[in-house]
């Protein structure tokens, strides 16, 4: 339009109608669609911003469900929570947010002690049942009196009672056992004890270490005597 008006001064008189026509055209044009032609305003792009994820353990101190908004996170309760009454119970921080009541540490279940009878029953089979054979023995016999409530009986408190059952008669009867070992070298028994007979007895008979070296030396020693 503005090139128009220029050319308007400069143009020859006959042509002067034919230009001032056009303008008038282009002018109703404009007037007529100038609603449309207005600029239309653009979104403006904002850089995206994703939510900060929750810190780990956000969660609600009674029901333990994640908390989604920060005034609840500052409270320690979600919403559902908050007016509860046991809400009210539970222990707080130095800025007052709810914490979760600790939960009671559940002790593993210990075996009773040994029962006279069952300590009778050590000192008489212990000698001639394996480890093995007699712990089941005790087991079963606790399965049966105490039913549901019964605790098996562990490996090691069994070597352990068969230790103090046993080494009264160990330290004291020296006696009886050189009886037995006199016995043995006289009936030729003794001399033929060999290592692998040792070995053998230790693994039938399920010997802890310590039991199968003092064996051994018994022997050792009763050979090397005259």
């Amino acid at each position: 339009m503005a090139r128009l008006y220029r050319r308007l001064d400069t143009v020859p008189r006959a042509e002067r109608p034919a230009l001032e026509a056009l303008i008038a055209t282009y002018s109703a044009r404009y007037t007529s669609t100038e609603d449309d032609m207005s600029p239309v305003p653009q979104p403006v792009s904002r850089p995206r911003i994703d939510a900060a994820p929750l810190p780990i353990g956000e969660l609600c101190a009674l029901c333990r469900c994640r908390l989604t908004s920060p005034y609840n996170i500052d409270r320690g309760l979600c919403g559902s929570c908050q007016e509860r009454p046991e809400a009210k119970t539970l222990p707080r921080d130095a800025i007052g947010r709810a914490l979760p009541r600790p939960r009671a540490v559940v002790a593993a279940p210990v075996p009773r002690a040994f029962t006279v009878a069952e300590t009778s029953l050590i000192r008489a089979l212990s000698p001639h049942v394996p480890v093995g054979e007699l712990l089941r023995i005790l087991n079963d016999r606790r399965a049966a009196d105490l039913g549901a409530d019964a605790v098996d009986v562990e490996v090691d408190q069994l070597h352990a009672a068969i230790r103090q059952v046993t080494a009264p008669a160990e330290e004291t009867d020296w006696a009886g056992q050189r009886k037995l070992l006199a016995h043995a070298r006289a009936s030729g028994l003794l001399a033929s004890i060999t290592d692998q007979t040792l070995t053998d007895f230790s693994v039938a008979f399920q010997l802890t270490p310590a039991q199968a070296m003092r064996l051994r030396d018994v022997i050792t020693h009763a050979k090397e005597e005259r």
